[in-house]
């Protein structure tokens, strides 16, 4: 999804909890963080084939610049030749975040991101070793009240063992507002794959909230706007964020 997501809670928030996006996919510059983060994802494609993820996120933020990544996702799909269902592992991904720079209510970094072909069905998975590099950078509000944030983005494939290359440029023009407690945004990430010539500008909006002390839940929903071409119908997300001490 996002190299780098909004801030969705205030910089003098509760102790050890971000009550948003943030500490998804980049490091907190302010203090360290850490959570687990299981999450359901369903895709409803336009085949009328789904796509569901079953994924648990882990999180380590070091030193308030370094933040690392890990998804460990299982998946269910009818996408099958003879469209019945398989579940198994999908394919999982590291990530690595690096704080580069701030000023008083901006910072900047960059990322990497591999994807590697763990799948343990072929529905399941690329079949394809990916990489993903970025830069993004992001205005937080005055009184901490909100943030607009861009990020571009390219992925490639690095290993194909004779599949199709992947090239793929996205580019994530977001913006949010935060309540004194949860938050809502517009999360979504454009993107255009070079390979099969469709550009992607979805609908993604994400409200969240934290239902006790350390643990937020969250639910997006995104719809595809450029009709022609698009692979899915919608796609929905629930997560919980579970923040370590």
């Amino acid at each position: 999804m996002l190299f780098f997501i909004m801030l969705c809670g205030t910089c003098s928030a509760q102790e050890n909890l971000l009550p948003g996006r943030s500490g998804e996919v980049i490091a907190y510059p302010f203090r360290n963080f850490n959570f687990i983060n299981p999450q359901f994802d369903r895709v409803n494609k336009a085949d009328g084939s789904y796509f569901n993820t079953y994924l648990t996120r882990v999180v380590v933020t070091t030193e308030s610049k370094n933040h690392f990544r890990v998804d460990l996702p299982f998946a269910s799909t009818n996408a099958t030749a003879d469209h019945s269902t398989v579940f198994g592992f999908s394919d999982m991904d590291l990530r690595y975040t690096r704080i580069l720079g701030r000023g008083r209510n901006t910072f900047w970094g960059a990322s990497a991101q591999i994807y590697l072909p763990t799948a343990s069905n072929e529905a399941l998975g690329s079949g394809i070793c990916q990489l993903r590099t970025g830069l993004g950078g992001i205005y937080l509000f005055p009184r901490s009240r909100g943030s607009i944030f861009l990020s571009g983005e390219y992925r490639f494939s690095i290993h194909k063992e004779g599949k199709a290359n992947v090239s793929v440029f996205a580019w994530s023009p977001n913006c949010d507002y935060w309540f004194k407690k949860g938050y809502v945004g517009y999360y979504a990430t454009w993107t255009y794959d070079f390979r099969a010539g469709r550009l992607d500008i979805p609908l993604d909006v994400e409200a969240g909230y934290p239902v006790f002390k350390n643990i937020v839940a969250s639910f997006e929903y995104i719809l595809p706007l450029t009709s022609v071409g698009a692979s899915y119908n919608n796609e929905l997300t629930g997560k919980l964020r579970f923040y370590l001490k």
